[in-house]
């Protein structure tokens, strides 16, 4: 039976600590371990084969949240939770670009308009 994803995560994190603090390195274990690795390399054959880089660090971040001696050192979760808002809040911060077309105003004249993309007149 194949080992899940989940476990094979936990049991990395468990065994070696460094790799709660780095996906980079999570993701390179988990794919040596799972034989997809040669003398350091992966072809990119194995490597369409090869675990989502997402899926792995969800895993990662299911284990750390059910298992919370595995988290990452207090800087690590700092630095995630600050990329974290800064991720969830850039839409709400960008500024929409402008296109230039024609519209009907209320007089039922023509007019030249520019407004943003996806706002209402």
């Amino acid at each position: 039976m194949a080992i899940k994803l989940y476990d094979r995560v936990k049991d990395l994190l468990i065994k070696y600590p460094e790799l709660r603090d780095s996906d980079k390195k999570l993701l390179w274990a988990i794919w040596t371990v799972s034989g997809l690795t040669e003398n350091g390399v992966i072809s990119k054959e194995k490597f369409y084969d090869a675990s989502a880089s997402e899926s792995i660090t969800r895993a990662r971040r299911m284990v750390q949240v059910d298992f919370p001696l595995l988290q990452a050192t207090k800087e690590i979760q700092e630095k995630r939770q600050e990329k974290q808002k800064e991720k969830g809040t850039h839409v709400y911060r960008t500024t929409l670009p402008f296109k230039s077309h024609k519209r009907f105003d209320e007089d039922g004249i023509v007019r030249d308009c520019e407004c943003q993309i996806g706002k209402d007149h």
